[in-house]
């Protein structure tokens, strides 16, 4: 889920938001948008369990759910 995003519609290049995964951990991430699709770069972060995560370049897909943006990973980008 994309915390602080609520529309699609209002995804820019350069948005900021908070990506939240499964574990309940969160970490800061940036859009980009493409021709087709966008990127979405996360900062590194740790882990519910410790384990450190480095930052990661993504290309992804959005679908709305109700009042909030949810992303689907199309595939990991190297990092630019």
């Amino acid at each position: 889920m994309v915390s602080g995003l609520t529309q699609i519609a209002d995804l820019q290049t350069g948005d900021e938001c908070l990506v939240e995964f499964a574990d309940g951990t969160a970490t800061a991430a940036r859009l980009s948008s493409l021709e087709k699709g966008w990127l979405l770069d996360t900062a590194a972060y740790r882990t519910a369990a410790g384990t450190g995560i480095e930052a990661k370049r993504w290309l992804v897909d959005f679908e709305q759910a109700g009042c909030q943006v949810k992303f689907r990973v199309l595939k990991k980008v190297a990092a630019a």
